[in-house]
C-alpha cells in the first residue's frame, strides 16, 4: 500500500499530461471529457501491474482508484493480469453484479461461450490446413 501511495502521488506530480481540450488546465472545460492518453495510460498500467505484483484483484483495486483515466487502467491491467492468472482468480460477487449494472448489456457467459467456439473452428480449420499441407509433402 505504501508504494502504491507514493508511487500515485509521484506520478500525479511529474507524470500527467494536460488535457487535450484545454491545455495548461488540470480540468477539461465544461461538458469535456479527458479521453485515454497512452503516454499516461501505458506506464501507469504496467507500473501498478508491477506493483501489485501481477495479481489482478490487486491491480485492478489499484487501477480503478488511480484517478485520471481509472477505467482503461483497470481494463489494461486486468486483461493482462487476466491472461497470467486466468478467470478463476475473478471473486464470483463481481461476476455476479455484471448483469445488474448493465442490464441492457450482452449476456457475457454467452459471448465468451461464443468466442470460445469460433476459435475452436477456426482453431479446426488451420488444424485441417497443416494436414493438407503435410500430405502434400
Amino acid at each position: 500500500e505504501k508504494e502504491y501511495k507514493s508511487f500515485r502521488k509521484a506520478f500525479h506530480e511529474t507524470m500527467l499530461v494536460p488535457f487535450p481540450q484545454d491545455v495548461g488546465s488540470d480540468k477539461p472545460p465544461e461538458g469535456f471529457y479527458d479521453t485515454a492518453e497512452p503516454r499516461e495510460a501505458i506506464p501507469a498500467t504496467f507500473a501498478l501491474l508491477y506493483l501489485a505484483k501481477g495479481k489482478w484483484q490487486k491491480s485492478v483495486e489499484y487501477c480503478a482508484n488511480f484517478g485520471r483515466d481509472a477505467d482503461t487502467l483497470a481494463t489494461m491491467a486486468g486483461g493482462i493480469a487476466g491472461a497470467l492468472e486466468g478467470a478463476k482468480v475473478i471473486p464470483q460477487e463481481w461476476i455476479d453484479m455484471i448483469p445488474e449494472a448493465n442490464p441492457k448489456a450482452p449476456n457475457q457467459h454467452e459471448l465468451a461461450s461464443q468466442l470460445g467456439t469460433a476459435l475452436l473452428k477456426y482453431l479446426a480449420s488451420i488444424q485441417e490446413q497443416i494436414s493438407t499441407i503435410k500430405s502434400m509433402a
